[in-house]
């Protein structure tokens, strides 16, 4: 059985960033969470003249997956740097991961 997806994660596959429950909702709360950070979201990798630029988010390395109510909950309640799954395409809880 393919669990049932209730919103939107935004990761590069090593943390989770955003979460919301459409799409759109997803990348507004990355984009805050870049910006409380004070990293900027870019859609290209600027290059620098002198070797050294600001901290930096490529849009690109980032992408938006359906999860599951149970992973927004774990995420909104515990940060994004936590352990997930999938089933099929749907991102999940290591718990909800059908065996």
């Amino acid at each position: 059985m393919t669990l049932k997806a209730a919103g939107y994660v935004i990761t590069n596959a090593e943390a989770i960033w955003g979460i919301g429950k459409t799409q759109q909702e997803a990348w507004m709360d990355f984009e805050r969470g870049m910006a409380a950070a004070n990293v900027e979201v870019m859609d290209a990798k600027p290059e620098s003249d002198d070797g050294w630029s600001p901290p930096v988010a490529v849009r690109d390395d980032f992408s938006c997956e359906p999860a599951t109510q149970a992973l927004l909950d774990q995420i909104a309640e515990g940060g994004g740097n936590q352990s997930w799954r999938y089933d099929g395409d749907v991102a999940c809880t290591s718990d909800e991961e059908p065996e």
